[in-house]
């Protein structure tokens, strides 16, 4: 459901290439991360994030050591101040792997505090309304962007509500929302109606 929502999502937001995805489940993620992949989209979460940053500075203190290694053979002095440096360097990034286990012993709301950081600052976001956490987001999002009426604008528009106080669309499930924020909507209960 999330990847055809992506699909439909980048229809509206053509430089969607990139899904960061919110869930505690690796088994879900990877099973996401290969239905993405047949729409040419990438999927990252927090985990593969940490772990790309460590890579990428391992390498560019690798490249640094053979490239500084090579100017200063000649001078084995410099040599030995420069492994010196390297080796420091090194430890340093060593030291930043402990943020990925910093995470790692994150519990599951403080880890939702990262994603919710994260989510709030993309470029596009979408999620489902039946999320609180999702629908927060949008709100945040749509606060934010000068939009205080995103919901009565974006989402809630074509809607009523019932005499059962339920939120019906004109077409459930949806996308709804602007070209940055879209939230898939069903029919049922509108708690959103608390936070307006």
């Amino acid at each position: 459901m999330y990847v055809a929502a992506a699909v439909e999502a980048r229809r509206r937001a053509p430089q969607l290439i990139t899904l960061y995805v919110s869930c505690g489940d690796q088994a879900a993620i990877e099973q996401m991360r290969g239905a993405a992949r047949k729409h040419d989209f990438e999927l990252v979460d927090k985990w593969g994030l940490l772990e790309a940053a460590n890579r990428t500075a391992w390498q560019a203190i690798s490249v640094a050591m053979v490239a500084n290694s090579m100017k200063l053979e000649a001078n084995s002095t410099a040599l030995e101040a420069d492994r010196a440096a390297a080796t420091a360097a090194v430890a340093a990034v060593g030291n930043d792997t402990t943020l990925l286990q910093r995470v790692n012993s994150l519990n599951f709301d403080q880890l939702a505090i990262v994603d919710y950081a994260i989510m709030v600052a993309a470029d596009v976001f979408f999620g489902i309304k039946k999320s609180t956490f999702s629908t927060v987001i949008a709100y945040d999002r749509g606060v934010r962007s000068g939009h205080a009426n995103f919901f009565e604008r974006f989402v809630f528009e074509g809607s009523r509500i019932d005499v059962n106080q339920n939120r019906r669309y004109s077409a459930s499930p949806a996308m709804k929302g602007n070209n940055d924020t879209m939230l898939i909507v069903v029919n049922g209960f509108e708690y959103m109606d608390w936070y307006l």
